[in-house]
């Protein structure tokens, strides 16, 4: 763009975060921190800065490299986890849970961009409390609080008391008609609201969201509403829980001895003197001495000794919690208070106990600490539980290996089968992975990513074989709803060697990169070799960057051969580059560098520009022969992609009819919509299609049905081994039966042999690309391999 990028941060980059980063760049070490950028509309957006230090072979610093990543969906939510935390920690904190409601609605419109109000129904001063966010007009509270008290479903709020409402148009629904006035005076047109109700079905309250715009009430904003109303909900139920405590507390003081409490008073020698009636209402039954043990539980009988023990030997009150059991086996929580007592009369000290039943407020504190520190599909630990744990593991100092798993294609999972069979396929391997890994705790720490902690006293070979028996376990084809699909997954383990949680997580993060670009199922371990990789393939990207200016890339041809018309009809375009000092670089080096960086946008346009001055050129000498191009997803999300193409095709004046445009299956995948926007506008200029790699990924007949594409191109992984190998001679066949019925061209990929060629031309396979008939060569010497093929090959397979 010509600017500095640090216009993008605005004005509200902190000045921790700048003097963070200087210092890093004084002391000349690698940062990584969050920062908060903006659009050019004005809209923000969270970006993962990291610097990195470069040095050259001297070991002096050279430059620094700097990646940014966007993580709004992250930092999303996060900031819903960290809402719903700074709730629950006031919550639990303040004595005072009216402040707790006047900065909740606050909190979501800071989180969501939406007005917000919390209609409370305040039963002990019987009243209405409205607490509202920042945008709310006055004119719009002072209509709420103009109702007079009485039941919630005996006035206009009787709509909002029912059910959970989604309402798109307010005005086209009869039942919002009172408040039509007062919304279109405040801007509001769809609503979303959710009724509060106690344990007892009682109502509390009513939890709504105003915007102008449908838009806002999204699936990413409906699920962290649904996530605040669990959280209001305990609340106002907590303060419900308080307000009848108070209460009964009150009525405690005026009646002493008539107290559901359970009272125990012990005489000098710690025999039971006195018990209230409490206690049978707790248990279950009479009071008998010989029984008191087996009413404790184990812990807590030890605890009460000692608490007894203690209380004799100082005169202070003192509190414990503990757990007795009742006739029904059901476990009660009992705050017990203790003090030493001086009866005058018998001249004795004696020991006075009193316990409260806590068993509710101990179930809202565990319902707390579920919602905080576990995953709601999966009940698993989420990633803040995770880190805490991580940390004491450390601590312990004994072997154990950390492997993240991630789905490799969870989105798409989503997109084609629906959300539920995505939660199933999420909720359902930690039983996989759990019956087949020693693991000592596996938690979700991501949309489709777990972290999982392995018991580890072998070394990286063994902990190897145990994750490959995991992938052979995930491999196979889940099935849900009558429907059969696969659900591949990257692994990548790093072994606990005395490092920090934070470089043992950065280290797992590393192989699992690693993993990921080696392709679809996979898994790596982390060894510090992998540093040496890094700073290889920063020198390889270095040169990169000048390769196409300094006329390094070469175009090699591969023949395509047709055994119906028994000719030679098609080449695939491969590029080559000649390094320097390197001599000949393949693709696989260097192509996920150029992706990475954007490089393969104009590196792309050169091989296209070149393809179609060799194909121009074979179309005037007579030849009919078409041309394969590779195309990778940063060049169809590019902008100006169709435009650069048809420039190139007028510029060069190439048939566009003679150029094909391969596409994997994953790229197709990727996003469906701009995949088809984008095939239907080459297919408009006359350039065909095909699906590269096919079988490797999803292979959906209903997809295939969906495109506009002419060819499918066999994967080499199934070409391989097909003649000894029934499950690739099986896929195989099933790809040909389905290509006859939708009329699609297949082309064999990898073809090596005689053999490969024979078994796939029996199963209808006429077009063939391989060694065994042609290596890839260059223009010059293009047509002497043809011209050998025609003399050595064809005649083979002549009728």
């Amino acid at each position: 763009m010509g600017q500095n990028p640090r216009f993008l941060h605005g004005t509200d980059l902190k000045a921790a975060i700048k003097e963070k980063i200087r210092q890093a760049l004084i002391s000349k070490q690698p940062i990584q921190v969050e920062v908060k950028n903006f659009r050019k509309d004005g809209s923000s957006f969270w970006n993962e800065l990291k610097i990195s230090p470069i040095y050259n072979k001297q070991n002096k610093l050279h430059y620094y490299t700097g990646i940014q990543t966007d993580i709004t969906a992250k930092k999303n939510q996060t900031l819903l986890i960290e809402n719903q935390l700074a709730f629950v920690r006031n919550m639990l904190v303040t004595g005072n849970p009216t402040v707790n409601f006047v900065e909740f609605p606050k909190l979501i419109e800071g989180h969501l961009g939406m007005a917000c109000t919390v209609l409370r129904y305040d039963y002990k001063q019987e009243t209405y409390q409205l607490f509202t966010s920042n945008s709310v007009p006055d004119l719009f509270k002072e209509s709420i609080n103009c109702h007079s008290f009485g039941k919630l479903d005996s006035n206009p709020y009787d709509v909002f008391t029912k059910e959970t409402l989604l309402i798109d148009d307010i005005y086209n629904d009869n039942r919002f008609k009172p408040f039509w006035k007062i919304a279109k005076a405040c801007g509001y047109k769809a609503l979303w609201s959710t009724p509060m109700h106690s344990n007892d079905g009682e109502i509390l309250g009513i939890f709504t969201v105003y915007t102008a715009n449908k838009k806002n009430m999204n699936q990413v904003n409906l699920h962290a509403l649904d996530s605040y109303s669990s959280i209001l909900g305990m609340a106002l139920q907590n303060v419900q829980y308080n307000d009848k405590l108070e209460k009964s507390e009150r009525r405690y003081r005026l009646i002493e001895g008539n107290s559901t409490d359970l009272v125990c008073l012990l005489d000098e020698k710690l025999q039971v003197e006195y018990i209230s009636p409490a206690y049978t209402q707790i248990v279950g039954e009479e009071f008998s001495l010989s029984g008191i043990k087996q009413v404790f539980s184990e812990e807590s009988f030890s605890k009460v000794i000692a608490f007894i023990d203690l209380l004799k030997l100082n005169k202070q009150h003192d509190t414990i919690e503990i757990k007795i059991k009742d006739t029904d086996d059901s476990w009660h929580w009992l705050e017990v208070k203790g003090s030493q007592l001086h009866d005058e009369e018998e001249q004795q000290i004696k020991i006075l106990l009193v316990a409260r039943d806590i068993t509710e407020r101990k179930d809202f504190e565990d319902t707390l600490n579920r919602l905080i520190h576990y995953d709601a599909l999966t009940n698993l630990p989420n990633q803040y539980y995770f880190k805490q744990t991580l940390s004491q593991i450390i601590e312990q100092d004994q072997p154990f290996a950390l492997l993240l798993l991630d789905f490799d294609q969870m989105k798409v999972i989503r997109s084609l089968y629906g959300e539920e069979t995505a939660d199933f396929v999420l909720s359902q391997l930690p039983d996989k992975v759990n019956n087949t890994l020693p693991t000592k705790m596996i938690a979700r720490t991501g949309e489709s990513q777990f972290s999982i902690l392995i018991e580890q006293n072998q070394d990286s070979e063994t902990i190897g074989i145990q994750v490959n028996k995991l992938l052979q376990v995930l491999e196979q084809p889940w099935h849900y709803n009558n429907q059969e699909f696969v659900a591949t997954v990257s692994m990548g383990v790093a072994l606990f060697k005395e490092q920090t949680a934070d470089t043992l997580r950065i280290q797992a993060d590393l192989a699992l990169q690693t993993a990921q670009k080696t392709g679809k199922h996979r898994y790596h371990i982390y060894i510090d070799e992998m540093h040496k990789g890094i700073r290889a393939s920063i020198a390889i990207q270095n040169d990169l960057y000048h390769a196409l200016d300094r006329n390094q890339f070469k175009m090699m041809y591969q023949p395509q051969v047709n055994l119906e018309e028994m000719s030679v009809d098609g080449v695939e375009a491969l590029i080559r580059w000649e390094h320097p000092t390197l001599g000949m670089v393949s693709p696989d080096e260097f192509i996920k560098i150029a992706e990475g960086t954007g490089w393969i946008v104009p590196i792309s346009e050169w091989i296209i520009r070149q393809v179609c001055l060799d194909t121009l050129k074979w179309h005037k000498q007579g030849i009919k022969r078409t041309a394969s191009i590779n195309i990778s997803y940063r060049q169809m999300e590019s902008d100006g992609f169709i435009d650069n193409v048809k420039a190139i095709l007028e510029e060069t004046a190439c048939p566009a009819e003679l150029l094909t445009f391969e596409i994997t299956e994953s790229m197709l995948m990727r996003d469906l919509s701009l995949s088809m926007q984008i095939l239907l506008e080459l297919k408009a200029l006359g350039i065909r299609i095909s699906v590269d790699d096919f079988g490797v990924g999803y292979s959906s007949l209903s997809y295939l049905k969906k495109f506009p594409i002419d060819c499918l191109k066999i994967d080499r992984a199934f070409v391989t081994n097909i003649h000894e190998d029934s499950n690739d001679f099986a896929i195989v066949q099933a790809i040909m039966e389905m290509t006859r019925v939708l009329g699609l061209t297949v082309i064999a990929e990898g073809t090596e042999s005689k053999e490969h060629v024979r078994i796939l031309h029996k199963l209808g396979c006429y077009h063939f690309q391989g060694f065994w008939f042609s290596k890839p060569v260059d223009y010059t010497n293009l047509q002497s391999s043809i011209d050998k093929i025609y003399q050595e090959k064809l005649h083979v397979f002549s009728k």
